[in-house]
């Protein structure tokens, strides 16, 4: 069997003894048994049958592996699926020599010769003119269908069919045909010896065409199951996914469709489940993808046990499933599934004897609350599953319009936000980073910030830069904001100011482009700045989970004078090791600890343990945030000298720098120096 541009899709064992490829060498590949001068014939005829046409039997050379050309004739008919949408084509061979002798006997004679009736591999009958009884038979008969001729003949032909219902319907089509077209064709079940049910290809014809059916009929069936197998390879390919067993997202489309229909005959409810597993790309990562692969199977299997049989389960994708519930009373259910789902996909897998801990994160639709139609349920269950991520993970939400008009508008700031990347609408603004010590800024920090052409207004990062991570946008924007950074830091110091370094912010995209060494250089390279004028900032969260895959772009950096600094150090989850396993130079104690120094006597503890620690490690220590002459106070006690925050300066335009840097030089402007 293969598809529309002949790639074969089943490959039995007779196909590898006449040929010599295996199934393995021939699946997914194109057919190799067609040579270059029989292509244009083999073409036309798949054409013919991707329009509907069942074409016999095509003599011609045919290539085997060991690159010998054999003479076989090939009969092909379509290849459907459920729809009855043709996907393909099902090939079948056999010896042209044989077939070919008995076609020209039954066109020029119509009657058997004996020689042919013999040799034929197919099962030939000949039946009375009521289509009753066997009158003769070939010797084939015993390899389809289990019988010794004389086992049959004069014998009913009901001994052949799946039941009595069956033989007497093809009975009735036989005759009608016949009696139309004289000549019937058709595919169904039959019956063996042994009781065991296979699927036939039989063509009906009458014994004598001048003398109609008064002579009797010829019957030939030709066992054609594995070409039914073929066809439901195809038919699972097309409906379900093939690694965990569930059904497609195709399959999904057609029974939700179902079910909406039958919950409006009812005056139902169904509920519709979107999820996906939490950091699954973390176990991909770490474990490899087999690993992956029999975690999404074990998940497929937990879900099966959380919803009823009338239920469907789907797997749409990677780590994404969706459920649904028919016929569900309202959201009490549907409360309760869910929470059986999270409850059930945070229990420990056992995957290659490793225990591994995952969660997942839900949206939930219920038709006809929140939509009218499959598509709308899904699509607003996917945004109520993304609301679930951004509420911390391993929990569920209903769907609710407000999400619908927050993706609305997110939708809309993708859309500028590509349009202001190529606008250049965006502008750097600088937080001065000061030493008490020295009483010298020591640095500015660069914040992206977006000014709409519209209105004017700035856009600031919180509303942007989680959108320019997940689009990819970021890199683009990144490259931007590393050039710009270090093209002004140049300009300050070629107006004669101390040397300072400029902070820029590095996301996780862009910390793993694999050429970030390389892009650095050669901004450093292009704008003139010294390497040690560059700092890069990232977060604790970014390096131990990628710190790993990028030490080698880390320690290049370093090596050309680039410092980096941890960002909000102590707000995510770490391992201190990586301190000193990678290059780092700075850790900024994160502005939520400094703001609640005073008030909040666990924030002043950690910003104790951090200092204590950065002081230990030698590290630069850098605090964010300081905003009142308290929270300095604190700082300075603790000998955390550098810092930056509102206390000092809000974050200000380039024009603005340079009357900053002079206006902090001169001692009567800044009365927070120590003496």
């Amino acid at each position: 069997a293969v598809d529309r541009s002949a790639r074969v899709l089943f490959w039995n064992n007779a196909a590898s003894s006449l040929f010599g490829w295996t199934a393995g060498e021939t699946v997914g590949h194109p057919l190799p048994i067609v040579p270059d001068q029989e292509k244009g014939a083999f073409r036309e005829q798949l054409e013919r049958c991707l329009d509907g046409e069942n074409n016999g039997p095509l003599a011609g050379s045919r290539l085997c592996k060991d690159g010998t050309l054999i003479r076989a004739s090939l009969s092909t008919s379509p290849l459907r699926d459920e729809s009855g949408e043709i996907v393909g084509a099902v090939g079948v061979l056999g010896n042209p020599a044989t077939q070919n002798r008995v076609e020209q006997e039954l066109n020029r004679t119509a009657s058997l010769s004996g020689a042919v009736f013999e040799s034929l591999a197919d099962a030939v009958f000949v039946v009375d003119p009521a289509l009753r009884v066997i009158m003769s038979t070939n010797p084939a008969i015993e390899k389809v269908f289990g019988y010794a001729p004389d086992e049959v003949v004069n014998r009913s032909t009901e001994v052949l069919h799946k039941d009595r219902r069956s033989f007497e319907e093809f009975g009735e089509s036989s005759e009608k045909n016949l009696e139309r077209d004289g000549i019937y064709h058709c595919t169904r079940q039959m019956r063996r010896k042994n009781g065991d049910l296979f699927w036939a290809d039989i063509t009906v014809t009458e014994l004598d065409p001048a003398l109609g059916r008064g002579e009797g009929v010829v019957s030939v069936v030709r066992d054609v199951s594995e070409g039914k197998r073929a066809e439901e390879a195809v038919e699972k390919l097309a409906y379900f996914d093939p690694l965990t067993g569930l059904p497609n997202r195709r399959l999904l489309n057609d029974r939700l469709s179902q079910y909406l229909a039958q919950a409006d005959r009812h005056g139902s409810k169904v509920g519709v489940f979107y999820f996906d597993l939490d950091q699954f790309k973390k176990i991909n990562d770490s474990l490899g993808h087999e690993a992956g692969d029999k975690m999404l199977m074990a998940v497929a299997g937990r879900l099966r046990e959380c919803v009823r049989k009338t239920d469907t389960i789907s797997r749409l994708g990677g780590d994404e499933f969706v459920a649904v519930l028919a016929d569900v009373p309202g959201e009490n259910q549907v409360d309760t599934v869910a929470r059986q789902i999270l409850e059930t996909m945070a229990t420990p897998y056992s995957i290659d004897r490793r225990e591994i801990f995952s969660s997942c994160s839900i949206g939930i639709t219920i038709y006809p609350n929140d939509a009218d139609d499959a598509a709308t349920l899904l699509r607003n269950a996917d945004l109520a599953m993304y609301a679930a991520k951004q509420a911390g993970r391993n929990t569920f939400k209903f769907f609710s319009e407000d999400l619908n008009q927050k993706a609305q508008k997110r939708l809309d700031t993708e859309h500028r936000l590509r349009r202001a990347i190529g606008r250049e609408e965006f502008v750097l603004h600088y937080q001065p980073q000061v030493d008490l010590h020295s009483g010298q800024v020591t640095g500015m920090e660069a914040l992206v910030r977006w000014v709409s052409p519209d209105d004017g207004k700035t856009i600031f990062p919180a509303d942007f830069i989680p959108i320019a991570e997940e689009t990819g946008l970021i890199i683009d924007m990144g490259q931007w904001v590393l050039q710009e950074a270090c093209r002004h830091n140049k300009g300050w110091l070629d107006a004669g100011y101390p040397p300072m370094t400029v902070s820029v912010n590095l996301s996780a995209p862009q910390f793993l482009q694999p050429d970030l060494a390389d892009i650095v250089e050669a901004v450093l390279n292009e704008t003139g700045l010294p390497a040690r004028c560059l700092k890069l900032e990232i977060s604790e969260t970014i390096l131990m989970e990628y710190g790993r895959k990028t030490a080698e772009t880390m320690d290049r950096l370093n090596r050309l004078g680039v410092a980096f600094a941890i960002d909000d150090f102590g707000k995510g989850y770490s391992s201190l090791s990586y301190l000193k396993t990678f290059p780092i130079d700075i850790l900024k104690v994160d502005q939520t600890f400094v703001r609640n120094i005073s008030a909040d006597p666990g924030a002043a503890a950690i910003v104790d343990a951090i200092i204590s620690l950065g002081t230990s490690l030698r590290l630069d220590l850098v605090a964010e945030g300081v905003e009142t002459k308290e929270q300095l106070d604190y700082l300075v006690q603790r000998d955390c000298w550098k810092m930056q925050g509102y206390y000092f300066s809000r974050p200000l335009p380039n024009d603005k720098i340079e009357a900053f840097l002079q206006s902090f030089s001169r001692s009567d402007l800044c009365p927070f120096l120590l003496e």
